[in-house]
């Protein structure tokens, strides 16, 4: 009986872990997006910004030539 007691406490121990690390894990993937997201939405400004500035530069070059 103290045998399968311990291999039952031990099972629960290790997955406790498990169940710790999986969480740890998730948020951490979950935070990753949330970056990813953000340097996408920050790309997309940045390159709307390059746009509009190009076409800036090309109407000063028609009207100033």
């Amino acid at each position: 009986m103290d045998v399968l007691e311990s291999k039952l406490k031990d099972y629960i121990v290790k997955n406790n872990k498990f169940i710790e690390d999986y969480e740890e894990l998730r948020s951490e993937v979950i935070s990753l997006k949330d970056k990813m997201n953000s340097i996408e939405d920050e790309r997309y400004n940045l390159k709307k910004k390059i746009e509009t500035i190009i076409e800036k530069v090309e109407i000063y070059l028609r009207n100033s030539g």
